[in-house]
């Protein structure tokens, strides 16, 4: 079997694998589809507008939201976040509905994690290093979001934003990877944030600031991609120079290893890891 032949292998593995991973909400978490308000027309991932993004990078990130719609009903349902953009609007997965929805942050009363911590809407964005105060006021004309959305980079509001776009890839198949066993544990993430770190020094000559540190960290907490990106990611990456695909997959084999609890399907994935690194 030729090198090329057995990476499309590994590759085809790789896909299998994490389809068959269950990223549904937390098992605590009820959500019944007749208590969701079905208030509007749904939203495709294909019409999700381009422009006016503030940050494109919250694919994956995965929380549960109370929230309240236009007539006062308020809900409980969890989300994977898309983006989210200058007027205040997040797009996101809403696993209630199994459908794109649009949220507005106004109307987010508070996030909660996979634990069910609870976390105050703004503080939640502000660990992800966002301030959404200051491009999502309600009653701003479109000039003003746009100029506060200018006055928000200028100050230099955007930490780990480079980290997030540079390594979002790897960063998502190595959450996905810590998530196969139902659990994500502090070790697993610092893991994950040594490789986004290592990764954008090595190939892209991009440091981190302690504060960059701290939002990657965050972000890394709250990712739970769906096996959709997932896959989209295993893509993106297959796409990179040799290199990069062995530094994924070293630190992919230092996460199986981690908890020093191996089961029969991360024992199969780890032998598969071998073998690629093997041809790397």
């Amino acid at each position: 079997m030729s090198v090329k032949e057995k990476e499309n292998k590994f590759l085809k593995y790789l896909k299998d694998w994490f389809g068959d991973l269950d990223f549904s909400p937390p098992k605590w978490h009820k959500e019944e589809k007749e208590s969701v308000p079905d208030e509007g027309d749904p939203v495709f991932e294909s019409s999700v507008p381009n422009e006016g993004v503030v940050d494109e990078f919250l694919d994956g990130i995965s929380v549960g939201i109370c929230y309240t719609d236009a007539k006062g009903n308020g809900t409980e349902r969890w989300v994977n976040m898309q983006t989210l953009r200058t007027n205040g609007v997040i797009y996101a997965y809403c696993h209630a509905r199994k459908q794109m929805r649009s949220f507005r942050i106004e109307n987010i009363k508070f996030v909660y994690d996979d634990a069910g911590e609870i976390i105050d809407t703004k503080d939640f964005f502000l660990e992800l290093g966002i301030d959404v105060s200051r491009y999502a006021q309600v009653g701003q004309s479109r000039r003003e979001k746009k100029q506060s959305a200018f006055a928000y980079k200028e100050a230099g509001q955007e930490h780990g934003k480079k980290h997030k776009e540079i390594a979002a890839s790897g960063m998502r198949i190595l959450a996905a990877l810590a998530r196969a066993d139902g659990d994500h544990d502090p070790v697993e993430t610092e893991i994950i944030l040594e490789y986004a770190i290592e990764y954008a020094k090595s190939f892209h000559g991009v440091s981190a600031t302690d504060e960059d540190k701290k939002v990657i960290y965050k972000h890394i907490r709250y990712l739970r991609p769906r096996p959709s990106t997932v896959m989209d990611c295993v893509d993106e990456i297959y796409e990179k120079p040799m290199s990069e695909r062995k530094l994924l997959l070293l630190y992919a084999k230092r996460l199986v290893e981690s908890d020093g609890k191996i089961t029969s399907e991360e024992a199969d994935l780890l032998i598969m890891l071998n073998s690629e690194l093997s041809i790397l």
